[in-house]
């Protein structure tokens, strides 16, 4: 299970700067525009839920499923993963 952390880490790492970037715009949008901070910080907890869960959508590119069920481990280990991510 190690493995597929560090491998969600990589993949997020890729994609890290342009997540904080577009973060960071919105919540000074909704800051300003609302003056409602608390839009913001709903909105900032959705992207990164869709952004843990794009890691799952990679796994999926290209039949990476048949790649990793190759490797000794179960899919209740992929989930537990998934989700400690």
């Amino acid at each position: 299970m190690k493995g597929l952390l560090i491998k969600d880490i990589h993949l997020m790492k890729n994609q890290g700067k342009v997540l904080i970037i577009m973060c960071v715009l919105m919540a000074i949008m909704f800051g300003t525009m609302n003056g409602n901070i608390y839009g913001a910080a709903a909105y900032v907890t959705f992207i990164l839920t869709l952004f843990t869960v794009s890691t799952i959508s990679y796994d999926e590119y290209d039949n990476g499923y048949l790649f990793l069920f190759t490797l000794p481990i179960t899919r209740k280990q992929y989930i537990n993963e998934k989700y400690l991510s």
